[in-house]
């Protein structure tokens, strides 16, 4: 039996130069092919000299972009000052835990009830298997307890790199205002010497104007000389003003920049809350607050005032069984 034939792989490489820009040819004025791509812009590149034309397909690819990628989450983020669990990716994972929750604490009450029920009628077999299914949901919560671990981790790295590029921004920004700043200064400088300058030789033209010496043609040439003096002196003291207000409405700009940068940055937050029971962390601004602890084996509610945490309900009322020590996590 014939073994079936493998298909070449046609490289430039490969392939006679003239064959090959035949074939190229084909492909670009084929409107089954490539045409109806080049009619709406698109452009060809040969990569036919291995990791030297593969880098300049890159390099093309980025110069074409102009602009360099943003994630959604940075944009919710940084740009409209959303808190990570207010982005669509938080949201996302916080309604899979949510989710997770609710479907662990059901199965754990369906568990408890049967244990109830074992004990009850003393089925010793019965007890160990609900047991080994607790001891296996009580993994699933733990695994889940990690997830929301690394989620925090995750956000707590992007803030740490939000306030890095807002500090570097912000640098950016003065630096370019101070430059800015000196630009102006130096060119003002410029044409308050040009002013002196012209104050001076129009000065010395009324004196010599007022010289009863003087004749007829040469007073003549004096007051053209000096009406061009004085109107050179009105534009250069406009020019000032105008430079003036130039400068402070662009030192007042930046300013605004560095201030917008400011108030996007979305790491800091001002209290500190820790649950009565399972003592994880929330972070919020409100000095007052009716916090639902998310955290999976808790789900307890208590009320906040300044830095204190205070339960709506008894801290010895606990889960029977669940081990509530802290996962360390942080909340916002």
């Amino acid at each position: 039996m014939a073994r079936p034939q493998r298909k070449k792989e046609l490289t430039w490489s490969g392939c006679n130069p003239d064959d090959g820009n035949r074939r190229e040819a084909q492909l670009k004025g084929d409107k089954a092919l490539w045409q109806p791509l080049f009619d709406k812009g698109a452009c060809l590149r040969r990569h036919d000299r291995g990791k030297e034309s593969g880098q300049e397909i890159l390099n093309h690819l980025i110069d074409r972009s102009g602009k360099k990628m943003e994630l959604d989450i940075q944009v919710e983020m940084v740009t409209y000052g959303k808190k990570l669990s207010e982005t669509g990716a938080g949201k996302e994972v916080q309604e899979e835990l949510d989710k997770l929750k609710l479907e662990y604490e059901k199965e754990m009450e369906e568990i408890r009830k049967e244990m109830q029920t074992a004990l009850e009628k003393k089925d010793a077999e019965r007890q160990e298997d609900l047991r080994e299914n607790r001891a296996m949901i009580e993994n699933q919560m733990q695994a889940a307890r990690q997830e929301a671990r690394w989620l925090e981790a995750s956000r707590e790295e992007l803030r740490r790199e939000m306030k890095e590029e807002h500090r570097r921004e912000v640098e950016e920004l003065r630096a370019e205002a101070s430059k800015r700043e000196r630009a102006l200064e130096a060119t003002m400088r410029q044409n308050t010497e040009r002013h002196d300058q012209l104050t001076r030789e129009l000065s010395t033209m009324q004196r010599q104007m007022n010289d009863s010496k003087i004749k007829d043609h040469e007073l003549a040439e004096l007051k053209a000389a000096a009406a061009r003096r004085e109107q050179a002196l009105q534009e250069s003291s406009k020019q000032n003003a105008d430079l003036h207000k130039q400068m402070i409405s662009e030192i007042s700009a930046v300013k605004a920049q560095i201030a917008r940068s400011k108030m996007k940055e979305g790491y800091n937050y001002t209290y500190k809350y820790g649950c009565p029971w399972c003592r994880s962390n929330y972070l919020y601004n409100d000095p007052k607050t009716t916090v639902d602890c998310n955290t999976i084996g808790c789900g307890r509610t208590f009320t906040t005032f300044g830095n204190e945490s205070r339960p709506n309900s008894p801290i010895s009322d606990t889960f029977d069984g669940i081990d509530s020590e802290s996962d360390g996590s942080l909340h916002s």
